[in-house]
């Protein structure tokens, strides 16, 4: 995973950094320093080294994972063997583990899981990792869980219509794959903000690929479950196909424009 941008090493800009810094003595009221504690500095620049290892970095997750994953997930061998363990990842795993440090829901998870541990067993400070990881176990077990409902949808919806569960878990894969993306490439729209670029048009394309994916996939599950024998049996196979779609469109509508002002770029 990329590490978090860091101001003496970017990859395209240079010379940036403040002016200027104050003496950490200026809080001695005693020093004869205080009255002058504003001091030039020059502009920061990366090494070689840490250039070439952040544009490593980028090529390894910023670039090849976004390509390469959603490659090998779309490939029919893979929904052919594991339909439902691949629905389960784009549907549950992926969104929580990029929603967990946006989303403030995680905030309070941490902080029950702390209230209800230090009451019981009190820690030593550098063992307060211990509850972010529970929390985080908590968070992606709460996510999985979430996949594996819609993965119980698509189990329906096979039986209702008289289809395979490949079939139906194909029909939710423009969309899945859609929020891999779009996961995936979020720490590298961090970086490349950090670099200076502007981003302008990013709102517009995560929109348009949302729509998209919401869209291709909506229309090939309706007419999966077009294939239903019974009107009855059609309309449950619908409103169990749109629910998968609504879910993660609100999860990319909370991801990338609701939280975004706060955390994220």
């Amino acid at each position: 995973m990329l590490p978090p941008p860091h101001p003496e090493a970017r990859l395209f800009s240079d010379g940036w950094g403040a002016a200027s810094f104050v003496e950490s003595e200026a809080c001695a009221p005693d020093d004869p320093r205080a009255a002058d504690v504003v001091r030039p500095k020059p502009p920061a620049s990366a090494t070689p080294v840490d250039r070439l290892a952040l544009a490593l970095r980028y090529l390894a997750w910023g670039l090849l994972l976004p390509l390469l994953l959603p490659l090998v997930l779309a490939s029919r061998r893979v929904t052919a063997r594991w339909p439902l363990a691949t629905v389960v990842l784009l549907y549950g795993a992926a969104p929580a583990y990029f929603e967990w440090s946006a989303n403030p829901a995680f905030v309070r998870l941490r902080q029950a899981v702390a209230e209800f541990w230090l009451e019981r067993w009190p820690l030593q400070p550098e063992q307060f990792v211990l509850l972010d990881a529970a929390a985080a176990g908590v968070w992606l077990a709460a996510g999985i869980a979430a996949g594996a409902a819609v993965a119980g949808g698509v189990v329906a919806v096979a039986r209702l219509a008289d289809q395979s569960r490949h079939g139906v878990s194909r029909a939710l894969l423009p969309l899945g794959l859609v929020l891999l993306v779009l996961g995936l490439t979020e720490a590298s729209a961090a970086f490349l903000r950090g670099e200076g670029a502007a981003l302008a048009m990013l709102p517009t394309l995560r929109a348009v690929a949302l729509v998209c994916g919401a869209g291709v996939s909506l229309v090939l599950a309706l007419r999966v479950a077009a294939r239903a024998p019974t009107a009855g049996r059609r309309a449950a196979a619908w409103l169990i196909c749109v629910l998968p779609v609504a879910l993660a469109l609100a999860h990319g509508w909370a991801m990338y424009f609701h939280w975004v002002s706060r955390y994220r770029v």
